[in-house]
């Protein structure tokens, strides 16, 4: 049991640094390398960041994929690597089945499109249908219908639903008391 908790922590510790990697080349893409480098060395610095890369928590990997993601969108759909665009679907389904709340950053995607392009011609991209195979693939059964109740209910210290019925876990689903992905 010893061994495993090290090696999951060790792990959780070299997706945090892995992301400090990525921070750099997404700055270094988007911009140039010394806007790379300063991203980088502020997200190292991001107090919240070290502290979950020493714990066994969710936040390091769902932060991990959605690097991921920024970086192959813009490699995809800015540099035009069709392999970056499909690589895009899988880390945002990734990212989405490490924390559900990275259903809101969706919309985000939708608006760079519409200020790009000033039209909706970005659906004819067959490349982007591909994405979004991959992202419902990559989401896997995680991408249920209880993803409107983790909406609806976000937080896990949900005490009552009225005066006279006491939420617990007897009363409602599980997804419905932690939003948790892989709970029914």
């Amino acid at each position: 049991l010893l061994k495993l908790e090290f090696f999951v922590n060790f792990f959780v510790a070299f997706i945090g640094a892995l992301s400090v990697i990525f921070i750099y080349l997404l700055g270094k893409k988007i911009f140039d390398q010394e806007t790379g480098i300063y991203s980088a060395i502020l997200f190292t610095l991001i107090p919240l960041h070290v502290v979950n890369s020493g714990k066994i928590l969710t936040d390091v990997l769902m932060v991990f994929f959605l690097i991921l993601t920024f970086h192959s969108f813009w490699r995809g759909y800015e540099e035009k690597s069709n392999k970056n665009k499909i690589l895009f679907g899988i880390f945002l389904g990734l990212a989405l089945i490490s924390r559900y709340t990275i259903i809101w950053i969706i919309p985000a995607f939708l608006i760079y499109f519409l200020i790009r392009d000033k039209s909706f011609k970005f659906i004819k991209d067959k490349y982007l249908w591909y994405s979004i195979l991959a992202f419902l693939i990559a989401s896997g059964s995680d991408l249920r219908l209880d993803i409107g109740t983790c909406l609806i209910f976000p937080f896990s210290s949900i005490k009552k639903l009225s005066p006279e019925i006491p939420l617990t876990s007897a009363t409602l689903p599980s997804s419905v008391t932690t939003c948790s992905p892989g709970n029914s």
